[in-house]
């Protein structure tokens, strides 16, 4: 479906297509077509059309999945098992959602990879309006069919029309016309793609030409289009039936591609923190795609304030990865959210010095953070703060935009929605509604409220406070909260600038998918909750000793805080802690605790030490206690780190700075006497001043610009890193 963003068309018209063959992509790939002269696509539809293989709920715009592919397909120099099959005519391995207007391969979106398009454009495979109405006389033809045998994988598209505007299509309110089948058949022995076209209405075209086809890998850069705005019956001079096929290089050569893949969450989405609460612990998961070893980097990964410098900082290093190894890092410098500093943060991070790395663009990754204020009597969530980003609205006004909130606290009651309208031309109303996340995989799914607006409740431009028609409380998980327009030319409000926090979905008629442009968008809708005290909650807030952070070089004992956050006071429950993924030692704590107390608790198993140069390691503590519903502030971490052969760890915490901030000279005191390494980077990791043999204790950084930078000290066996800050 078309989405409306007041924005000009460039039209174009189409070019009979006249190559036989094309490539080799950056990888290596190429194709050849029917009419081919010495090695021709041939054309040999698969029938698979049987009732065990229909695939069901694909709409307008969405995508269904995963299926299985067993034994695995060979795709670029990696392999896949899943399929995840789109509405729009095309099939990914991973689960994205392409919608128009549609990416050329190579792609430029980070989001947007990993698929291949058979025949992608604005198709449609949701019923029409006049079918769902009274006196409905259509349907929609489209079909989809998925099968997978020991040589083969094949996905087919049958009688699958173009979406049209409901309010131009000749037949009224019919949001599809015309009629494309073809299918998809990978190869298992040869590992080929082919793309079997058989039929299709020639009389019909697609919205605005919007056609690409080709194969895109998990890299953004490295793919091959076949074409773009050619209809499949201009891809052999013979007509149809005719096909195309894609041919995997015999000797592609190495492959040298390493991502950061996730801050905080596998799908690296926004997440909202309560200001002035638990610090929280930066995660970063760096991925080899590659197909070869990947020797090392430099990890930086910085949390800022939107439009300021860094809060905190950190520095990590990338040992040599695997083809398809991964690794995470949990850094030991922490964020303390302030209600001094609310609203959007960004958790970036950035590999530095990786050599050889064929492409850069996914060597950086930003996630969205909010902090909110929770101790106000109504807290508003929301993921967008800066407006002017312009507007959004559906062609024929039956379509809407969908939000997913995950309170930084249990148990919220909702008890209202917030939607700003940009404008309201078509004087429409919409509708608010709110789902639970207990459907498949955490997807919107039971509806649990639903208000509607007419036109003369709503107000253009300005905010739309909904209240909740019965305010409901969540005590785990999130809900969705959905904005569907129940008329056309009503726009809702967009934020475009970063950071953006993933957490949108689009809904065309009643089929939900990922927003087509997750990555670089987020919209005006928020919800207010309320916090509701527990009468019975109880946790540890954060483990003493031994501190985050610090090394294990003789045996400890585990000093926790536990904190009770509930009404009641507490009876008896148990604490525990685990170390390194090592037995769990459990205690009873009998002493009652009263409502809002702390109390310290020593463990009397001591850990450690840790054994010289081995990894960091994590130390997890955690309450135990039946009557308690809320487990999301139970348990606190810290990461311990082993001694090095070097230098001992009080000689290296005695190591520091001053000034700092500083105008111009800095001084450091008690640097060991030994060969040390100096090196300042500022926020983007860019080495600004290295001294592998520094002279005296002065360092001039008078010509620096100001701001924010990280000074970091190497020995032998160590190393020691400070924020610095030029003014």
């Amino acid at each position: 479906m078309k989405k409306l963003l007041l924005i000009a068309v460039a039209l174009f018209s189409l070019t009979v297509f006249a190559q036989t063959s094309g490539g080799p992509g950056p990888y290596g790939y190429t194709w050849v077509n029917t009419d081919h002269a010495t090695n021709p696509a041939v054309y040999n539809w698969i029938d698979i059309e049987a009732v065990e293989n229909y695939v069901d709920g694909l709409g307008d715009d969405n995508i269904v999945g995963p299926f299985n592919i067993s034994p695995s397909f060979n795709y670029f120099w990696y392999s896949v098992d899943k399929i995840y099959i789109g509405s729009n005519g095309y099939i990914g391995f991973k689960p994205i959602q392409v919608s128009s207007p549609f990416p050329t391969m190579p792609t430029n979106s980070f989001s947007k990879n990993n698929f291949i398009a058979g025949f992608m454009c604005d198709l449609n495979f949701a019923p029409d309006t006049t079918t769902i109405a009274p006196g409905g006389i259509t349907a929609n033809p489209a079909r989809c069919y998925f099968a997978d045998f020991s040589t083969q994988t094949v996905i087919s598209y049958v009688n699958v029309p173009f979406w049209t505007d409901p309010n131009t299509n000749p037949i009224q309110g019919q949001e599809w016309a015309g009629f494309n089948t073809f299918q998809i058949v990978l190869n298992k022995l040869d590992s080929t793609i082919t793309i079997n076209y058989k039929d299709r209405d020639i009389t019909v075209p697609t919205n605005g030409n919007d056609i690409e086809v080709g194969i895109q890998s998990k890299v953004g850069s490295f793919g091959l289009q076949q074409s773009s705005g050619i209809y499949f019956d201009a891809f052999s001079t013979g007509g149809m039936p005719n096909a195309i096929r894609f041919d995997l290089p015999t000797n592609p050569g190495a492959i040298t591609d390493v991502a950061v893949d996730w801050n905080d969450n596998i799908e690296n989405k926004g997440i909202f923190l309560s200001a002035d609460g638990a610090d929280y612990t930066l995660k970063t998961n760096v991925l080899n795609e590659g197909n070869t070893v990947f020797n090392g980097a430099s990890v930086i990964s910085n949390l800022s304030p939107q439009f300021a410098p860094p809060a905190v900082s950190n520095n990590a290093t990338l040992n040599p990865l695997n083809s398809g190894e991964d690794t995470t890092f949990v850094f030991t410098n922490k964020f303390q959210p302030l209600s001094t500093v609310l609203g959007p943060h960004t958790f970036l991070t950035m590999l530095s010095g990786a050599t050889g790395d064929m492409d850069p663009t996914n060597n950086t990754l930003e996630q969205e953070i909010v902090v909110v204020d929770t101790t106000q009597s109504t807290i508003n969530l929301t993921y967008a703060h800066t407006p002017g980003g312009g507007s959004i609205n559906w062609s024929g006004g039956n379509g809407g935009i969908a939000v997913y909130f995950e309170p930084p606290f249990y148990p919220a009651l909702i008890k209202s929605t917030n939607f700003f309208i940009e404008s309201n031309a078509g004087a429409s109303g919409f509708c608010a509604k709110i789902y639970d996340d207990d459907g498949p995989n955490g997807s919107a799914g039971t509806l649990i409220d639903s208000v509607c607006y007419n036109s003369f409740q709503i107000s253009a431009p300005a905010n739309n406070l909904v209240p909740t028609a019965s305010p409901d409380t969540i005590f785990s998980g999130g809900v969705y909260v959905l904005w569907y327009m129940s008329g056309p030319n009503i726009a809702l409000g967009k934020d475009v600038t970063p950071p953006i926090s993933g957490q949108t979905y689009e809904v065309l008629s009643n089929f939900w998918a990922t927003y087509r442009d997750v990555e670089n968008e987020d919209f005006f809708i928020s919800v207010d909750i309320e916090k509701l005290p527990l009468a019975d909650d109880i946790g540890v807030t954060s483990i003493v000793n031994p501190a985050n952070g610090s090394i294990l070089s003789s045996s400890q004992n585990v000093e926790v805080i536990i904190e009770n956050f509930g009404n009641n006071a507490t009876t008896s429950f148990d604490v525990s802690y685990q170390f390194n993924s090592g037995t769990i030692v459990t205690e009873t704590i009998s002493n009652p605790i009263s409502s809002g107390s702390t109390y310290n608790h020593v463990f009397s198993t001591p850990i450690g030490p840790m054994s010289i140069g081995s990894p960091s390691a994590q130390l997890c503590s955690w309450t135990s206690y039946t009557p308690d519903p809320n487990s999301v502030n139970n348990q606190s971490c810290n990461t311990i780190n082993a001694p090095t052969t070097g230098l001992n760890e009080q000689n290296v915490s005695n190591i520091f700075i001053y000034p700092n901030p500083t105008t111009g000279k800095l001084f450091l005191e008690n640097l060991p006497k030994e060969n040390i390494k100096i090196i300042i980077t500022d926020v983007r990791g860019k080495t600004i001043y290295q001294s592998d043999k520094p002279i005296g204790k002065t360092i001039d950084i008078s010509t620096f610009t100001d701001g924010v930078y990280q000074i970091k000290i190497e020995g032998k066996d160590w190393v020691w890193n400070k924020k610095l800050i030029k003014q």
